[in-house]
């Protein structure tokens, strides 16, 4: 983190963004503070386009930690209700065309990295990026709406709750698929593709199960005696 990023980090490389999640969230902080919400817009837009053209040369991952506080402040304005009936309630049609639109868009702007600080064209980067957030936020909100796919959104929802998890052991356990299948499955590469991303997620929600209920923080009973309340473990 000191030098550039986290490519000689084996297996956890993706735990880089840790660190810029916790240091865009302090930073944040302090530009929600700003009274003005065109200095906080003006504030957000120099940071983070600093962010894009620093190519991720600064210590600490700031570069990719600018960028990051962009994406949240657009998170925070998406949140409020006058934006939220603007974007968040698209219907199929819109979220179909729209993902379209995006996905080619994303195709021509090329290469993108965030931990390495490459972005290609910045305005694409940023209209394919929140475009594509916005899309996926709306088709779950439509998945969630049909009985026949409740359990795809239940699927999507652990992945959203658990998803330090996911960051954290991913690459970890599909190094581990990789190896078994190079030494001893031998299963055609398109086969093993869609194998083992069902594996991978399978293992992974096994494990995060298995960790949170091993660390679960004791919970508390409250008896009320006389008037008097008495909290116990158990």
């Amino acid at each position: 983190l000191l030098i550039v990023d986290t490519n000689n980090i084996p297996y956890v490389g993706a735990i880089w963004f840790l660190a810029v999640l916790y240091l865009a969230s302090i930073l944040f902080y302090f530009v929600e503070k700003v009274n003005s919400n065109i200095i906080q817009l003006m504030i957000v837009i120099v940071v983070s386009t600093l962010g894009c053209i620093s190519q991720s040369k600064l210590p600490f991952m700031l570069g990719s930690v600018m960028v990051a506080i962009g994406f949240m402040y657009v998170g925070k304005k998406l949140s409020q209700t006058k934006y939220r009936s603007y974007f968040l309630e698209l219907n199929m049609i819109q979220i179909l065309i729209g993902g379209i639109v995006l996905s080619v868009s994303i195709f021509i702007n090329g290469y993108v990295s965030m931990r390495s600080g490459l972005y290609s064209n910045l305005f694409l980067f940023w209209v394919n990026a929140v475009g594509m957030c916005i899309i996926l936020m709306n088709l779950c909100r439509v998945i969630d709406d049909w009985d026949c796919l409740k359990k795809i959104n239940e699927v999507l929802k652990n992945l959203s709750e658990n998803s330090i998890y996911y960051l954290c052991l991913n690459q970890i356990i599909i190094t581990v698929f990789n190896y078994l299948n190079a030494s001893f499955w031998h299963i055609p590469t398109l086969v093993f593709w869609v194998a083992e991303l069902e594996g991978v997620l399978l293992v992974i929600y096994v494990v995060t199960y298995v960790i949170k209920n091993l660390f679960k923080a004791p919970q508390k009973r409250v008896h009320e005696s006389n008037g008097i309340c008495d909290i116990r473990h158990y």
